[in-house]
């Protein structure tokens, strides 16, 4: 079974393999993966400005029963975890390539 765990940078979850933009990933593109039975998209989505064309990506790489797991902060946390996405994309690591959902 094929498991990717997207956007997780350095750690992914056990048994997973990654796929996000540094160095030591797995995958460095969606495009990259294919027939997959899992993708795992923790604290992704409000990062991808074209939802559309993104899960048009995922599901072409998924095998036909492939499930997505989506696991997104709450609307309740939303605002601080804005405010962390921010501190360190911007801030600590000017990274102006990440994507934030404006609140």
């Amino acid at each position: 079974m094929q498991k990717v765990d997207v956007g997780s940078g350095y750690n992914p979850a056990k048994g997973y393999r990654t796929c996000d933009i540094n160095y030591n990933c797995d995958y460095h593109d969606i495009a990259e993966i294919k027939n997959v039975d899992i993708i795992r998209l923790r604290n992704v989505i409000h990062h991808i400005e074209d939802i559309g064309t993104f899960f048009k990506d995922i599901h072409r790489c998924l095998d036909k029963d492939g499930r997505i797991i989506i696991i997104e902060p709450s609307e309740k946390n939303y605002r601080q975890n804005f405010f962390l996405d921010r501190l360190w994309y911007r801030g600590i690591n000017k990274r102006l390539d990440i994507y934030i959902r404006e609140l």
